[in-house]
């Protein structure tokens, strides 16, 4: 029941709002100053003007004047947006290719290595180069006497037979020893820096002149004849 009594007095007010509204809407309008003619001109106006009495005969005239003059010029100046939409787009038109701008390498500046220049040998009195001669002869000696037993080697039940020759060479300012083996089966030279005590080179040939190996420091060679002619400048 309390239900219904609720439901019945919502709709009594729903009522009497609505009624109220009618009635205030029924009340006569307030009057309304008359427009001026300049005021009449920029402002629309429609049937319901006339109507309400706010505009003249004239007025009502002269706006209809306006109107139409306003509805040609929409008609002949078509819409900004418009002239936007309909203006033809050329592609790429207002841009500048970029022209491609070559890299610039900067080589970095190289190290500049100095020449080396080959040592100055100072010239040596006669007397100097004679002890120098000396010394040269009295190592070649030493090592001959021990490396190679005087030039007697046994070995294998072989006897092998040596010779050596020592030089002094005053450009070079070295000491210099050659060493050769003259066998029945082979022959053999062989080049030694005796200041650095290490092989600069050496040829083997087997007893029919045939080479078993000939080079002296990076060159190679073919024969016995090539091999002294490498080793001149030595001895």
């Amino acid at each position: 029941m309390k239900k219904i009594m609720i439901s019945v007095l919502v709709i009594l007010l729903l009522a009497l709002f609505v009624s109220i509204g009618i009635y205030i809407n029924q009340e006569p309008g307030k009057e309304q100053t008359p427009l001026s003619p300049e005021s009449a001109k920029e402002q629309p106006w429609t049937a319901d003007d006339l109507k309400s009495g706010q505009l003249t005969s004239q007025d009502a005239a002269q706006k209809e004047k306006s109107d139409i003059a306003k509805d040609k010029k929409k008609e002949k100046l078509p819409a900004s947006k418009d002239i936007k939409k309909e203006t033809p787009t050329v592609p790429g038109a207002g841009k500048k290719e970029a022209i491609p701008v070559p890299a610039v390498v900067t080589e970095e500046p190289q190290p500049v290595t100095p020449e080396k220049k080959a040592p100055v040998v100072k010239e040596k009195s006669a007397k100097e180069i004679s002890r120098l001669q000396e010394k040269c002869e009295n190592s070649c000696k030493r090592i001959f006497r021990k490396e190679y037993n005087n030039g007697v080697v046994e070995k294998d039940k072989s006897v092998f037979l040596y010779l050596y020759k020592s030089h002094y060479n005053k450009k070079l300012d070295k000491c210099f020893m050659m060493i050769t083996e003259d066998g029945v089966l082979e022959r053999y030279k062989k080049l030694l820096d005796v200041d650095e005590n290490e092989s600069l080179g050496s040829v083997r040939l087997n007893n029919e002149r045939k080479n078993l190996g000939c080079y002296l420091l990076n060159s190679k060679c073919d024969s016995e004849e090539t091999w002294d002619l490498l080793a001149k400048p030595y001895m």
